[in-house]
């Protein structure tokens, strides 16, 4: 027996930015690469469980804890849209939601504190990440 939600299901698309200033495509292969050799860091205990997005006609990746130091990454990406951009997210949340893809995805921001969308093409998917505030 399966349990159905007594409320209807929220309207997810409310999440979506209707404005979007910056758009990137993205290689699903070197990116998660990129994300996997900065986990490590990134999820240490004294770590933020994050990565800086920099984005601009490449994509710029940071982790930082106290006990492992820094590391950097850097991936080609093809600049569709937009300004550069800057904006932190989960890194868990980032590498699943790569994961998603088959080969590209579309990331699109307009940093700060703003959803990051990730777009598939060739599909209807769409998944949205909420960013973590950059540190000071």
């Amino acid at each position: 027996m399966v349990k159905t939600m007594d409320t209807p299901y929220p309207e997810y698309e409310k999440v979506i930015p209707d404005y979007r200033i910056s758009t990137f495509r993205l290689d699903k292969k070197p990116m998660l690469e990129s994300l996997d050799a900065l986990v490590s860091i990134a999820s240490q205990h004294d770590g933020r469980d994050m990565v800086v997005v920099h984005a601009n006609g490449t994509i710029n990746l940071s982790a930082h804890s106290e006990s492992c130091g820094h590391a950097s990454a850097k991936v080609p990406c093809h600049h569709i849209s937009g300004p550069e951009i800057r904006f932190a997210l989960n890194i868990q949340y980032l590498i699943e939601t790569i994961k998603l893809s088959d080969h590209t995805v579309l990331m699109s921001s307009s940093g700060d504190l703003d959803p990051a969308v990730f777009e598939y093409p060739e599909t209807e998917r769409v998944a949205v990440i909420m960013p973590v505030r950059l540190p000071e």
